[in-house]
């Protein structure tokens, strides 16, 4: 089994559990190194602001199951953590979870339209995310997006 085979083997052990809990992956990797493999999960709660004691919660949680499951074979490491105030947005679910909080976002190059954009998420509908700037709403397509980021501890 490759590690892609595995990853998804692997989720669909671990999210009913995530689900119960109330919480959503936001990213699974796994990864070979000298010594065996780590599992590595970010996590989140739906509105976002996972805390330190859930993550020490979740692995001890998710190693219980993956141990009764025994799904891996190899010595391995679980790791279990939050994405960060400061990662990128990049799934529509990131953009999601930040409804009301500030970002920051670079546009892919038009010649009509600003480059860079500032606001509050507003919502998320379809394929566009709607940014509350000073001059307004601005709904902005995911296709349009270069990069995005919450801004943390900023006024707008």
């Amino acid at each position: 089994m490759n590690y892609r085979e595995s990853a998804e083997e692997l989720k669909k052990i671990i999210l009913p559990l995530l689900e119960e809990e109330g919480v959503v992956l936001v990213e699974l990797r796994l990864m070979r190194t000298g010594n065996g493999l780590i599992l590595r999960l970010l996590l989140d709660k739906k509105e976002g602001g996972i805390s330190i004691e859930d993550c020490a919660r979740l692995n001890q949680k998710i190693g219980n199951l993956l141990d009764v499951q025994d799904i891996i074979k190899d010595r391995y490491i679980l790791e279990v953590s939050s994405p960060g105030l400061d990662r990128d947005l990049v799934t529509k679910d990131d953009f999601c979870r930040c409804i009301n909080r500030k970002v920051r976002m670079s546009l892919h190059e038009d010649s009509n339209a600003k480059t860079e954009i500032e606001g509050r998420i507003d919502k998320v509908e379809g394929e566009l995310v709607y940014i509350d700037t000073r001059g307004g709403s601005i709904g902005i397509a995911f296709s349009k997006i270069k990069k995005a980021r919450q801004i943390i501890g900023d006024a707008i």
